[in-house]
């Protein structure tokens, strides 16, 4: 880094009320993309004058409003990495979880199942019982009709 880079990135102390810096600087100092610093003043965390420029409007934004943003950013900044094994073990521990919980469910609707099907079975086989001590119904069975034959059918003389 060098001397120029570094009175870049931090505001200077003599820093009177009315300086305002672009907002590519102003980025560049609180050590963010241009796109997020344009977001913070369109919601209104940081305050930004709109100003006339060579190319049309551009917002310009205090110095001290930097300044007080960049203690929020110290203060508001973690640095969590992601470690691949917390979140695998994470993952394993939901699907496990889950798996338990499905496992219980399906044992549980096999046992109702179980059950309603040896309740229909009895009901099924006390009633077998009830009809087969009634003595057999006479039912009017046709006799066996025999079929036409036709002289020109081969198959005619097989029945």
């Amino acid at each position: 880094m060098t001397t120029a880079d570094a009175a870049q990135s931090t505001p200077p102390a003599s820093a009177a009320p009315g300086d305002t810096v672009s907002v590519a600087e102003a980025a560049q100092r609180l050590e963010v993309h241009e796109k997020t610093l344009r977001r913070w003043i369109r919601t209104g965390r940081i305050p930004a004058d709109l100003v006339d420029g060579p190319y049309g409007p551009q917002y310009h934004v205090p110095v001290s409003a930097l300044s007080s943003a960049q203690q929020v950013l110290d203060v508001v900044k973690v640095e969590r990495p992601t470690d691949p094994r917390t979140l695998a073990l994470a993952v394993a521990q939901a699907v496990h979880h889950e798996h338990e919980t499905l496992r219980a469910q399906l044992c549980q609707d096999l046992a109702d199942f179980k059950a309603e099907v040896l309740a229909a079975l009895s009901a099924q086989s006390l009633t077998r019982q009830t009809v087969v001590d009634e003595p057999p119904a006479t039912e009017l069975v046709p006799p066996k009709q025999e079929r036409q034959r036709r002289w020109w059918w081969p198959f005619s003389r097989a029945t």
